[in-house]
């Protein structure tokens, strides 16, 4: 059995879960999901809309794996870090905390060892690169499918986005912009990184239509202004921006900001000929991520 450990948003559970996959496809055994770090886990309504964020929703796809149970975790090393932490605190390889048991990641590096971990093991860390589970792309898109088709503005956007030379922008704005320590660790892309990339996949795609997304949809439409056909997509909200991943996927190309969130939505474009741009710098602070994007995307 193999277990891998799920937090943040949505964008970070799914590499957590495609890490974990890939290990358990490849040793032949089950995988299942600890969900400990979430704060909440059976997706039910919560108070406070700023912790919808959080919740499981790997829960709307057609993922493969069982939440993992109290006995199951009983056997494995408790002790852990936090998100931020994390992010910050990195400072080496791959960290065998219990021989054979749990393995934290050490930094953003991809380190092909975590390719032959073995039976029994408890992943605890982002992984986040496609080297830890390209192998099974074809794979990992059947399992981001969601269980339920799209229904109303969703449904009508969808078919939309199939007509048109669709091109998402995912303007990803809240804590990154509000929270000052969420701040100082990431940074965001200012509005001329998304003009940049806007006129430059306008001068490469024929009739581009620009879908533009956002965690703030109201300031993305005030101030983010392009020379070109734009749909700004608001409805979902927060509690509902898994549906706003279907719709980037559904695109023929993509703009990623520094959010896993968009990486996902760009990743799982089917267009063969796509065309994804990116920000050069994906964190404010230093952190290494030259295995974060992959290596046909354009960096801006």
């Amino acid at each position: 059995m193999i277990i891998t450990r799920i937090n943040g948003g949505l964008g970070n559970q799914m590499f957590q879960y495609a890490a974990g996959r890939r290990l358990a496809d490849n040793l032949g055994v089950e995988l299942k999901v600890d969900l400990n770090g979430m704060h909440q886990l059976d997706g039910s309504p919560l108070e406070d809309i700023n912790k919808v964020h959080f919740y499981y929703r790997l829960k709307f796809m057609n993922i493969r794996a069982e939440i993992a149970t109290n006995e199951d975790l009983r056997q494995f090393d408790k002790k852990e870090k936090g998100i931020f932490g994390k992010l910050k605190g990195y400072s080496g390889r791959l960290q065998k905390t219990k021989p054979g048991k749990r393995f934290m990641e050490g930094d953003f590096e991809f380190d092909p060892a975590v390719l032959e971990l073995g039976d029994n093991t408890l992943l605890d860390g982002f992984w986040q690169s496609e080297k830890y589970f390209n192998d099974i792309a074809d794979e990992l898109r059947n399992d981001f499918s969601f269980k339920l088709l799209p229904e109303g503005k969703n449904l009508e956007l969808a078919n939309q986005i199939e007509r048109t030379n669709a091109v998402f922008i995912l303007v990803r704005r809240g804590a990154l912009v509000n929270d000052p320590k969420t701040s100082s660790v990431h940074g965001y892309c200012n509005l001329g990184f998304y003009t940049e990339c806007a006129n430059l996949m306008a001068s490469k795609v024929k009739a581009p239509v620009f879908y533009v997304f956002s965690d703030e949809p109201e300031w993305a439409e005030q101030y983010l202004k392009l020379d070109y056909p734009c749909v700004y997509v608001g409805h979902n909200g927060r509690e509902f921006y898994h549906d706003d991943l279907r719709l980037m996927s559904l695109c023929k190309h993509g703009i990623s900001s520094n959010s896993t969130w968009s990486w996902w939505g760009a990743w799982l474009i089917k267009n063969p000929e796509k065309i994804i741009m990116a920000p050069k710098k994906w964190f404010k602070a230093s952190i290494n991520t030259k295995d974060l994007i992959p290596e046909n995307w354009v960096l801006i």
